[in-house]
Parts: structure tokens; C-alpha cells; sequence
């Protein structure tokens, strides 16, 4: 729809936020029927820099944070607004957000307990279309299900193997790096008031409303999760994003209060918001702030044009060779600079990711130029794959005077293929 360029690629990124975000307004409104509340909310959902990098950065969370949020639209007009034809627009929601990220299981979980939790809504416990619903969600993610089953259930094993990594026992710089990342992504003061709001509503769990557990109830059993996650192992800022979706209604309800202090706290938070999103934009272009390194998110988005020009440069110098990234994130780069988007990454030496499952025969007994990223060059790393290994070149490329990337090339003698995956 609109080209091969950058911006043409990203577009779909803008569309699928910008239309999770009219969702969640939309429920924002029909819960609180409130135009004050609207605004906040809208105001938090667009200056808040997770919101705005979802759907700038085509990751996993671009597509599940749309698809969640389509849950949770269609979930919220089936069960308070009695419209029964929506459970099959939620049920295939859900399944499309499983197939984005498997967290999106917790969503499924806080559903059900949204219904388990109030007198007035177990009620459609007893009728088949959230049954239905449900059994839909699974059915759409039944091939990820069968490909595990025939597999030794290699990717689920490997995403609770992911979150949960207990042999390196730093509990509490896990937890604060946990709270300082959560923190520095929405506002201390935003962070901090769906923090309490959250609490408040479970001390007053007794008599809240059927709509106010759907709020909490969405948002504050996957935050515990990631929470239990992060007590003995790192917990990426990102992965916990989602459960704020309903949490930012909380947030928006508070700060539309009149009261004068809230008023002040109000245009504190707005103000950190507007301060955080504009420090990205501006670090991202100008680099203001001294960050270095990996310190500094936003060089991982510079030096990759020119360390491309090299490796196009280094494939005319060896024509019959085909450039191949070590890494997906590398062969994605290689791909789409070089129209090779048919070849499978090597992932030759790092973790088991679906690459590893990946048909190559493609490229045996070829001749290949490895692109890896390395500190140090090491040939030994892939002689075992190739007749022949040998160094070429060592790629680096700069933002400013901050090295942002630093590349190994390799010229590998006839592919020989890669091991079997292993099977525990």
C-alpha cells in the first residue's frame, strides 16, 4: 500500500496503534461516559513513548497491542452492553493476538476471571458463546499448538525458559530495574498512580462494580506476573507495556478530578509526558543527551546504511559468494538491502530461535560471506559448517564519534549445513 521504503514499511505500524488507541478511547467512554476522562486518557495514550514506539518500531507488540485491544472492545460490548455477537469478533481477537506474542495468554486468563469474579457476570459462564469464543481463539492458534506438539514443544519451552531464568539469583537489581524501567517508560507519576489505583480498588474489591473489576482485572494480574518474573530474572521495559491498557483508564479518571492538587499533579504528569517523548525525538535526531553505546537505545537505529554500502561492496569483490547474516536481525537487514529476502539466517553459534528449524539446503555446498556481529573476529566459530573459514573484514560504523555497530564478515567455503536443533 505504500511502498518498499521505510516509512512504507512502518505505515502499518501508525495504522494498527493509531486504531488500538481509538479502541481503548472508545471503552473509556462507554464505562465512564465522561469527555474530561476521554481527553486525559487520549492525552496519556499519545505522549506515553511505549504507545508512540509501538507503533513507530515494527516488533511483536505492534500487532498485539491491537489485536488485545480489539479483545478487550469486543469482550466489554458482549458482556456490559449485551451485544452476544461480539464474542466471535473477541474470540478471533484473542487468537490473532496469541499468534503476536504468546503473553497474550494472560490476557485470556484475566478475561475468564473478569466473568468468574462478579455474582451478575457468571452468568454467561452458563451460555456456550464465550465457550465458543474461547474454543475460536484456540482453533486460529492450533498450528502453533501442533507445531510445538511435533517439535518437543521447542518455542513454548524456550519463552518460559525466557522469563523465568532462576541460575542467576539477583533478585532485588532484577526488582529495581524492573520499577525504574516501568517508571521511566510511563512517568514516575503515571506509574505511580495506576500503581495506586490498582491498590485501592482491591482493598475496596467488595463493592467495586462488574466494569470496574473488567478494569482491574485486565491490567493487574499480568503486571503481578511480569512482577514474579522480574524477582529472579531481567524483564525486558517493554514486556509489561500491555498490561496499561486498562490501567491508563485508572490514571486518566484520577487526574480528571477538579480538585486543585490533583489539577497540579495533572500538569506535572503532562508535563514529564511531554518532556519524555520530546527528549526521545530529540536523542533520536540530534543526540543532546552524553549516552554511549547501548546506553543509548536509540543508536541501535544508526551506522546500518553505511556498514551496508561495505558488505554490497565486499559482494562485488566476491560475485559468486551470497551475503548471509549470521543473526534474523542481521538477514533482515541483508534481505532487504540486497533482494535476498528467500535465504534463511545461519544462526550458527547463538540461541535456538525458529531459524534453526529452517530449511537452508538452499545455500549448501555455496559459498558464503558470514556477516556476524562480534567484538573480536572468530572464524573457529563456523569452521565446523564450512570446508574453510576466513576472516575478511571488520565492519564498524559511527554515530558521530560513538561507535553504534560493529560487524565481522567471514568468507565460508562451501556450506556444509547447520546441526540438528536440539531436542531437550
Amino acid at each position: 500500500l505504500f511502498g518498499e521504503s521505510p516509512w512504507g514499511l512502518r505505515a502499518l505500524g501508525g495504522i494498527l496503534a493509531g486504531t488500538g488507541i481509538w479502541l481503548l478511547l472508545d471503552i473509556v467512554y462507554r464505562i465512564y461516559d465522561d469527555k474530561k476522562i476521554l481527553w486525559q486518557a487520549a492525552g496519556i495514550y499519545l505522549l506515553a513513548v511505549p504507545f508512540f514506539a509501538v507503533g513507530t518500531i515494527m516488533t511483536p507488540d505492534t500487532p498485539l497491542f491491537l489485536f488485545l485491544a480489539l479483545g478487550l472492545w469486543s469482550f466489554y460490548r458482549a458482556v456490559f452492553e449485551s451485544e452476544s455477537k461480539y464474542w466471535w469478533l473477541c474470540g478471533a481477537a484473542l487468537g490473532a493476538a496469541l499468534l503476536s506474542k504468546y503473553t497474550a495468554v494472560l490476557w485470556l486468563a484475566s478475561l475468564f476471571l473478569v466473568l468468574l469474579s462478579d455474582r451478575g457476570l457468571r452468568s454467561q459462564l452458563r451460555r456456550p458463546r464465550p465457550w465458543l469464543a474461547a474454543a475460536l481463539a484456540l482453533i486460529i492458534f492450533s498450528p502453533v499448538i501442533y507445531w510445538n506438539a511435533t517439535h518437543d514443544w521447542a518455542s513454548f519451552g524456550f519463552q518460559l525458559g525466557h522469563g523465568f531464568d532462576a541460575d542467576k539469583p539477583r533478585g532485588l537489581f532484577y526488582l529495581g530495574e524492573f520499577f525504574g524501567g516501568q517508571a521511566g517508560l510511563l512517568t514516575p507519576g503515571i506509574f505511580l498512580l495506576i500503581l495506586i489505583e490498582w491498590g485501592t480498588m482491591t482493598a475496596h474489591w467488595k463493592i467495586l462494580s462488574g466494569r470496574e473489576k473488567f478494569v482491574l482485572l485486565t491490567g493487574l494480574p499480568p503486571f503481578l506476573f511480569f512482577l514474579y518474573s522480574a524477582t529472579d530474572s531481567h524483564v525486558e521495559a517493554n514486556w509489561p507495556m500491555m498490561a496499561y491498557l486498562t490501567g491508563i483508564f485508572l490514571a486518566a479518571r484520577w487526574q480528571a478530578g477538579e480538585s486543585r492538587w490533583r489539577k497540579w499533579i495533572r500538569h506535572l504528569n503532562f508535563a514529564l509526558l511531554g518532556l519524555f517523548f520530546g527528549l526521545t525525538l530529540i536523542q533520536a535526531h540530534f543526540k543532546i543527551l552524553p549516552l554511549q553505546g547501548k546506553s543509548d537505545p536509540t543508536n541501535r537505529y544508526y551506522g546500518w546504511p553505511e556498514a551496508l554500502d561495505r558488505i554490497e561492496a565486499i559482494w562485488q569483490e566476491h560475485p559468486n559468494a551470497l551475503p548471509v547474516g549470521n543473526k534474523y536481525q542481521l538477514q533482515s537487514q541483508l534481505a532487504y538491502r540486497l533482494g535476498t529476502a528467500e535465504i534463511p539466517a545461519l544462526n550458527i553459534g547463538d540461541r535456538t530461535n525458529h531459524f534453526a528449524y529452517f530449511d537452508d539446503s538452499v545455500l549448501h555446498g555455496r559459498d558464503i560471506l558470514i556477516v556476524s556481529q562480534e567484538k573480536k573476529p572468530r572464524p573457529e566459530k563456523f569452521t565446523g559448517h564450512f570446508k574453510s573459514v576466513e576472516h575478511i573484514d571488520t565492519i564498524k560504523s559511527y554515530r558521530g564519534a560513538d561507535r553504534v555497530l560493529r560487524l565481522q564478515v567471514y568468507f565460508g567455503r562451501d556450506y556444509l549445513g547447520r546441526l540438528p536443533p536440539p531436542v531437550d
